[in-house]
């Protein structure tokens, strides 16, 4: 395995499917801001509609509901399991060599 770096993290300390867990989490991050750009546009589109007398105020009220339900959802069916990424910040923060306080905010607590 190669040396390189992935957010300060060695890649030899990563597995291959850890490696894919962080690949597969930004690649969700990516899609899910480009379908919440187009659930914007969507609203837009039913805001305009009523503006416009083109649609009825219980259909727009229908679609906010329905996109705000999709915002919701679709990071969380799209994206890799929590718990999953939770687990490899847990072992990258217990095997890092940074000190479990900071000093800073331990000298400053002190007085």
């Amino acid at each position: 395995m190669t040396e390189t770096s992935y957010e300060g993290v060695k890649e030899m300390d990563l597995t291959r499917d850890e490696l894919q867990l962080i690949d597969d989490a930004e690649r969700a991050l990516t899609t899910s801001r480009a379908r919440h750009f187009v659930l914007f546009a969507l609203l837009l589109v039913f805001v305009a509609g009523l503006l416009l007398e083109l649609v009825s105020p219980n259909m727009v009220a229908v679609a906010c509901v329905a996109i705000t339900v999709c915002a919701v959802l679709i990071p969380q069916l799209s994206a890799p399991s929590y718990t999953k990424i939770v687990k490899l910040l847990v072992r990258l923060r217990s095997e890092s060599s940074h000190p479990e306080h900071d000093p800073i905010i331990d000298a400053l607590s002190k007085g």
